[in-house]
């Protein structure tokens, strides 16, 4: 009933719970994140549901679209038709869920990926649009915490409408629970890219708290977040329409995303370990 606490043991719980896929969250919170996840509060166990849910979509998304032969995968989990507890990305009242911005994110017109496959990296280039797209990217191992740097600029050309891979090697030997492979465009209109090996609940890094500046621009908040560290599932909370949420930060990164009428004096930037 309206007002009384949400109990996840409980009957109504039960029933907006998809019938064959009843451990799935607790599965994925447990695998990516935590330990007996029965022991989250409510508003815990929904928040790290939500990143499961975006890297889930984000990633088997990204998947697809990276197969040199696929034409194209169907995707219907975008909005509810009532109330539930359920796999779209907007939920009943059209607000958009942390799996929006996974979705967002893999299916961007220009984007790039990276892969380890059977111990071969490969890099993948796609450009939707009708315009080549032609760019410097640093390229290389970072850890975590930025001390350890071993990277080089790489050039980059995409085609108009291609989506091939553009660079494939041996998968190099570091220690990937202290940082990861890292390609970062010169281009800020695409995303870097960091490739991981082990679950974020492996890695070993310190979750420091990121740098935040905010600027009002007409009716739109620019929010500007930093880190020297790596950062996991940086979110601003709220309901929120933003062009990016629930993002990861590299070290050393600045990453800036607009968030639509908000009150810039009660906005508050999070992130999850």
């Amino acid at each position: 009933k309206d007002g009384e606490e949400i109990l996840r043991e409980g009957r109504p719980w039960e029933m907006h719970l998809n019938v064959f896929e009843k451990e799935t969250v607790y599965a994925g919170i447990q695998r990516f994140y935590v330990d007996h996840p029965e022991n989250l509060s409510i508003e815990d166990y929904i928040l790290y549901g939500g990143m499961v849910h975006n890297n889930v979509l984000g990633y088997s998304l990204e998947s697809i679209r990276f197969k040199e032969n696929c034409s194209g995968g169907i995707f219907w989990m975008y909005n509810d038709a009532w109330g539930e507890v359920g796999w779209t990305i907007i939920d009943y009242f059209l607000r958009r869920k942390a799996g929006f911005y996974g979705v967002k994110r893999a299916l961007a017109h220009q984007k790039l990926s990276m892969r380890n496959v059977d111990g071969q990296l490969i890099i993948q280039g796609s450009n939707d649009s009708a315009d080549s797209k032609s760019f410097r990217a640093e390229f290389g191992y970072v850890s975590f915490d930025g001390t350890v740097k071993d990277t080089r600029i790489m050039q980059i050309d995409l085609a108009p409408r291609t989506r091939k891979y553009i660079y494939k090697e041996k998968m190099p030997e570091y220690d990937y629970k202290k940082g990861g492979l890292v390609l970062i465009p010169e281009d800020k209109t695409l995303d870097p890219v960091m490739l991981f090996i082990f679950e974020n609940r492996l890695l070993e890094y310190d979750s420091i708290p990121v740098e935040v500046s905010l600027k009002q621009q007409g009716t739109l908040t620019a929010v500007t977040v930093s880190s020297q560290t790596y950062a996991h599932g940086v979110y601003i909370e709220g309901n929120y329409k933003c062009s990016d949420n629930y993002f990861d930060i590299l070290p050393g990164e600045n990453k800036t995303i607009f968030v639509e009428n908000p009150k810039k004096d009660n906005l508050s930037v999070k992130q999850i370990r």
